[in-house]
C-alpha cells in the first residue's frame, strides 16, 4: 500500500539570527555639535517650504477631493483553475424556475450517509433571496424536502421551515428540549385495521437532546403535529429513517427503533448487556445498522429486530464523526485516522487507510472515490487502492474547512471558516466557483435541484445556478 499523500509539509526552518545592532557611542565633541545645528535648521526650513509648496500645487491641480469607488469583482485565476469570485452582496437575485429547488435531501444524502445526492450545478447564477435570519444559533446541518428547508435552532429549541424559493419562514416547530442534531424525512406505509397497506405518508422527524421525538407533516412545512414521544434518554446523534422505522442512537448506550405510530419496535442491546454511549449517527446498508460507540467498538445490528449480527468489533479508538458505507465497506473516521471494515464479514480486523491526519468531519463517497477534509485541504482517494490520490494535488480552500463535503453529479461542495462556499470538480480537483457569505459556515451545503443552501451561526443563504 502506498503511503497516503500529505497535503502539506510543515516549515521546520530555524529562525534567522537577529539583525546586528549598531552600538557605537554618540559624538562627544561639542565643537562638532555646535557646527552641526545651523545646517540642521536650514534643512528643516527647506523641507517645510517644499512641503507647503507641493501641497498648494496639488490643490491647484485638483481642488475638489473625490471618493474612489472600489473596483468591481473580477474573475480570479488560481492554481486549481479559473474561479468565479462573488459575494452575498454582489450576487444577483433571480426568480426560481418551476420546481427548480424542490427536491428530497436525506441527512448526508442517504441512509448509508455517503454525502452523495442529486442536483447541484457547475455554473453560478445568483441567489433566490437575501440572507434570512429567523433567530437563534444554528448548530446542525439543515435538510431539504419538498418546498422547504428545515433548519434547527440550538438556542431557540425549534425547527424552522423555510420556503426554498422565497426564504419566508412558514412555520416554527417548537420543542421542549435543546436541538443539536439534524432532523430526518422519510416515507411510511399506512396500514388499515387488517394490516393492509393504504398509501404512504411523509414525516419530518426531529429529536431533541432530552430524547423527545417530534413527528410532523414534512410536505406541509411541519405545521401539523402528528405525535411526540419521550424516550427517557439523552440523544446527540441525528435520527435515520429506514424500512419504516426511526433509528435513534442514544447516549445511554442503546440504539432504539420506533415505528410511525410511535410504538417502540426494539431496543439494542438486550437488557443488562454493556454498551457505551452512541454519539454518532449510525449508517445503514442492506438491512444492517453500523453504530460505533465511544468505547471504540463497532456494533453491527439487524434493522429488522435489533439483534446483534456480529459481536462488537474493537476499533481501538472512538469515532470522530459518523461512519459511511462505500459499496461493500464501512468507513469509520476516528481520532486522526480512517478505519475500513468489510460489511460482509464479522471477524475481519479493521484496516487503517489514513493515519495522523486531522479529520473533523466524515468523508463523502461517490463514483469509487472517497473525499476527505484535512484543515484547508480537500483530498480525493481511490476506493480500490485506499491509498492513491485521484488528483495531482489536493484542493486548497485557502481557509479551514468547516463542513463535511457533499457530492452531487460530479461536483464537491464545502464551506469554510472564512465564509466561502466552494464548488470543486470531483474528477480533477479544479475550482468551478466560490461564493463568499462573509461569515463562518457551520451547516450544509444542502444540495437540491438548482439550489444550494448553507447556514452560518444565525443566517441562511441560498445559491442558485445551472
Amino acid at each position: 500500500m502506498n503511503a497516503p499523500l500529505k497535503p502539506f509539509q510543515r516549515d521546520r526552518r530555524q529562525p534567522g539570527t537577529p539583525p546586528t545592532v549598531d552600538r557605537r557611542k554618540p559624538f562627544a565633541d561639542r565643537r562638532r555639535s555646535a557646527r552641526l545645528w545651523p545646517r540642521l535648521a536650514i534643512t528643516a526650513i527647506a523641507i517645510l517650504l517644499g512641503t507647503n509648496g507641493l501641497a498648494w500645487f496639488l490643490l491647484y491641480l485638483n481642488p475638489t477631493p473625490t471618493t474612489e469607488t472600489p473596483p468591481p469583482t473580477e474573475t480570479e485565476t488560481e492554481s486549481n483553475g479559473t474561479t468565479e469570485q462573488v459575494t452575498s452582496t454582489s450576487i444577483p437575485l433571480i426568480d426560481p424556475p418551476d420546481l427548480g429547488v424542490y427536491g428530497r435531501q436525506d441527512y448526508r444524502g442517504n441512509i448509508a450517509l455517503t454525502g452523495e445526492t442529486d442536483g447541484g450545478f457547475r455554473n453560478l447564477l445568483g441567489s433566490y433571496w437575501n440572507p434570512v435570519q429567523p433567530g437563534g444559533f444554528f448548530g446542525a446541518d439543515p435538510i431539504a424536502y419538498g418546498h422547504f428547508l428545515y433548519v434547527v435552532s440550538a438556542t431557540h429549541d425549534a425547527v424552522y421551515a423555510v420556503d426554498q424559493t422565497t426564504g419566508a419562514i412558514t412555520s416554527n416547530i417548537q420543542t421542549n428540549g435543546r436541538m443539536q442534531s439534524a432532523p430526518a424525512v422519510g416515507q411510511f406505509t399506512n396500514l388499515t385495521g387488517r394490516g393492509e397497506a393504504s398509501g404512504t405518508t411523509t414525516r419530518l422527524i426531529a429529536v431533541s437532546e432530552d430524547g423527545t421525538i417530534y413527528s410532523r407533516n414534512a410536505l406541509g412545512g411541519g405545521g401539523s403535529e402528528h405525535w411526540q414521544m419521550e424516550l427517557g434518554v439523552d440523544v446527540s446523534a441525528a435520527p435515520v429513517i429506514a424500512d419504516g422505522k426511526i433509528i435513534i442512537a442514544t447516549e445511554s448506550g442503546s440504539v432504539i427503533a420506533v415505528a410511525i405510530d410511535s410504538v417502540e419496535v426494539w431496543r439494542y442491546p438486550i437488557p443488562n448487556t454493556y454498551s457505551s454511549a452512541f454519539t454518532q449517527t449510525p449508517a445503514i446498508s442492506n438491512g444492517v445498522i453500523y453504530a460505533p460507540d465511544e468505547a471504540g467498538r463497532l456494533h453491527v445490528i439487524s434493522l429488522e429486530d435489533g439483534s446483534a449480527v456480529c459481536r462488537p468489533i474493537a476499533m481501538g479508538s472512538p469515532p470522530s464523526s459518523h461512519p459511511l458505507i462505500a459499496e461493500d465497506q464501512v468507513l469509520i473516521p476516528t481520532d486522526g485516522s480512517i478505519l475500513v471494515l468489510p460489511t460482509e464479514r464479522c471477524n475481519a480486523a479493521p484496516r487503517l487507510i489514513l493515519d495522523q491526519v486531522d479529520l473533523p468531519f466524515s468523508p463523502a463517497y461517490a463514483d469509487s472515490t472517497i473525499f476527505s477534509v484535512e484543515n484547508s485541504f480537500l483530498l480525493a482517494w481511490d476506493l480500490e487502492t485506499l491509498a492513491d490520490s485521484v488528483w495531482d494535488t489536493p484542493f486548497n480552500a485557502g481557509d479551514r474547512i468547516t463542513t463535511a463535503p457533499t457530492v452531487a453529479e460530479g461536483v464537491v461542495y464545502l464551506g469554510t471558516q472564512g465564509g466561502t462556499v466552494h464548488a470543486v470538480d470531483a474528477a480533477t480537483g479544479d475550482s468551478l466557483w466560490k461564493f463568499d457569505v462573509g461569515e463562518p459556515i457551520f451547516g450544509g451545503p444542502v444540495v437540491t435541484t438548482n439550489g444550494i443552501f448553507v447556514t452560518t451561526a444565525q443566517e441562511i443563504f441560498s445559491i442558485a445556478g445551472e
